[in-house]
């Protein structure tokens, strides 16, 4: 049987002189380069960019169902809201059950926890004021017919039809291969 190996003795620690107190060590560089470890700290540039590109790198189909429905998203170094429209229950809902991850994520992207919150916006102020995203005015008229019997090519409807704010946000939001146009 092979004999113990006696422990190996401690390293000497350089003593302290009296009446000293020992300087508190600096303090650790936050992960991430550029991130405010200090809840009070600004967040870096484009922080909302940046936020919202994790939660789709994340859960696609949640940004697209979720958070792309969302009125309002604010980005500060104190909180994280969405905001939806009244009539949004279920956007509103699914964003509620989702709130740990999206915490976990902005600990992630900054750092530091930031806590999520999922707020009602105000009907009135949704009413007078256009959402972030509007419309345009005016839809580009249409390129007029070769013949009054031969209808616009399908060609033509297609690039009528993916030319449209709606349908480029509803083939963000359902993502497909092909499509058939068809004119109603």
């Amino acid at each position: 049987m092979p004999a113990a190996r006696p422990a190996a003795p401690a390293p000497a620690r350089p003593a302290m002189p009296v009446g000293k107190t020992a300087a508190p060590a600096p303090a650790a560089a936050s992960a991430t380069p550029g991130v405010a470890s200090n809840p009070n700290d600004p967040l870096p540039d484009g922080a909302r960019e940046q936020f919202l590109a994790a939660v789709k790198g994340g859960k696609v189909f949640f940004y697209n169902a979720v958070v792309a429905q969302a009125y309002r998203i604010d980005v500060t170094p104190a909180k994280i809201t969405f905001a939806f429209l009244p009539n949004q229950k279920v956007p509103r809902s699914q964003c509620e059950e989702n709130r740990a991850w999206l915490e976990s994520l902005s600990e992630q992207v900054f750092g530091r926890f930031i806590p999520v919150h999922v707020a009602l916006a105000d009907p009135a102020a949704a009413a007078a004021a256009p959402p972030p995203a509007a419309m345009p005015a005016a839809a580009p008229a249409r390129p007029a017919l070769k013949s009054p019997l031969a209808g616009p090519s399908e060609e033509d409807l297609r690039q009528e039809a993916l030319s449209d704010p709606t349908v480029q946000a509803m083939l963000e939001i359902f993502p497909v291969e092909r499509t058939k146009i068809e004119e109603m």
